[in-house]
C-alpha cells in the first residue's frame, strides 16, 4: 500500500504540484528541511568546500537557535572554473544559508526556498550533461516521499509502547539518528520497531525501502513528536 501510494507522487515527475496541493498542511519546518535535503543531495559535487558544516547548522536550527548562530551571510564560495554542476550546487547552499541566518523557520520565504530547490535541481541536471530535468525532479519527489509520508499515510498509528520497549531503545535510536544525522541507520530502526511490537507495514516498508532518508523523515519525526 505504501509503495502504491508513493508511486502516485513519483508518477507526477515534479515536486511542485505536490507542494502546491499540500501547502496548507505543510509546516514551515518541513519546507525548510526539504530545501536542506535538496542541497544535501548535491554535496558530492562540492567535496573540497566547507558547505557540509553550514548545511548542518541550518538543519539544526529548525529546532531552535544553534550555538554561535549564523549571524552573517556566508558570501560566495568559489568552485573550480567550468564546473557548472558544482556552481549550481554552491548557489543552492549559499542562497539557503544567506537567507536562513537565525530566523525562525516560519519566517523563511517560500519563494526563496523554491529558488534553493531549483538551483539544486539544475546541479543534478547539468551533472548528467544534458537538459533533461527528469532525474532531478524524481530525486526531489523521492525526498518529499521521505519527509511527507505523514500526509500520504494519515491512518497509520504510532503506539507509545514502542518508545518504552526495552528501556526506550526505539526512542534512543531515533534521537541518535536525528541528532547525529545518521539517517542511513533508519533500516536498523525498523528492526528495533518490529521487535518492539510494530506491525505497521507502511512504517516498516518506509524504513527499509531502498531510498535515502533525510532529517525530517516522517517516521523518525513521528517517533520524536516533531511536525
Amino acid at each position: 500500500m505504501a509503495k502504491a501510494t508513493e508511486a502516485k507522487w513519483l508518477a507526477k515527475g515534479d515536486p511542485a504540484p505536490i507542494l502546491r496541493e499540500h501547502r496548507d498542511n505543510l509546516s514551515a519546518r518541513k519546507r525548510l528541511l526539504f530545501a536542506c535535503a535538496c542541497c544535501r543531495h548535491t554535496l558530492s559535487l562540492l567535496p573540497h568546500l566547507p558547505y557540509l558544516g553550514l548545511l548542518d547548522r541550518v538543519e539544526a536550527s529548525v529546532d531552535g537557535p544553534t550555538r554561535g548562530g549564523m549571524t552573517q551571510g556566508v558570501g560566495t564560495l568559489e568552485v573550480p572554473p567550468g564546473d557548472l554542476p558544482g556552481a549550481w550546487a554552491a548557489e543552492a547552499i549559499t542562497t539557503l544559508c544567506n537567507h536562513r541566518l537565525d530566523r525562525a523557520p516560519s519566517s523563511v520565504s517560500t519563494d526563496r526556498l523554491d529558488e534553493v530547490r531549483h538551483h539544486a535541481a539544475r546541479s543534478v541536471r547539468d551533472q548528467a550533461r544534458g537538459r533533461d530535468w527528469s532525474a532531478a525532479m524524481k530525486q526531489q519527489t523521492m525526498i518529499l516521499c521521505d519527509l511527507l509520508g505523514h500526509l500520504l499515510h494519515t491512518s497509520v498509528t504510532f503506539n507509545p509502547a514502542w518508545l518504552q520497549w526495552n528501556d526506550g531503545t526505539v526512542r534512543k535510536m531515533a534521537e541518535a539518528i536525528y541528532r547525529d544525522n545518521t539517517f542511513a541507520d533508519v533500516p536498523i530502526l525498523a528492526d528495533a520497531l518490529e521487535e518492539a511490537g510494530c506491525g505497521e507495514a507502511v512504517i516498516l516498508h518506509h524504513c527499509r525501502a531502498k531510498m535515502r532518508h533525510y532529517r525530517g523523515c516522517w517516521v523518525v519525526d513521528a517517533l520524536l513528536g516533531k511536525e
